[in-house]
């Protein structure tokens, strides 16, 4: 018999932190995500996201060309991800100060 894969999801956690910070943006309607993301579906399938099999962790975030049009917050959201280890915002039109909380990812 072969072994089924197990499959870890999202923790809820890291959900609630990448919905958070999905909203301290005025995401613009023609960037297709993270304005798909939802409470109701696994945050490891969505697009941009990549979570560790073992664990559900969200590891990398990918929102290289999401327009976010706005700053980087020092108390963001994304700083309750521990264990994020990739992150690409390029090209996502930040502005301002970049925090120095973003170097304790």
């Amino acid at each position: 018999t072969l072994a089924s894969p197990t499959l870890h999801f999202c923790r809820q956690d890291q959900r609630d932190a990448l919905l958070e910070f999905r909203d301290e943006f005025p995401i613009a309607s023609y960037s297709f995500y993270p304005r798909l993301w939802n409470k109701s579906s696994d945050c490891c399938s969505w697009e941009g996201v990549r979570c560790d099999d073992e664990h559900g962790q969200v590891i990398s975030l990918d929102l290289n060309n999401t327009v976010l049009n706005s700053s980087l917050k020092a108390n963001s959201s994304l700083f309750r991800l521990q264990y994020l280890r990739h992150l690409d915002l390029s090209f996502c039109n930040l502005q301002g100060e970049i925090p120095s909380s973003l170097g304790n990812l």
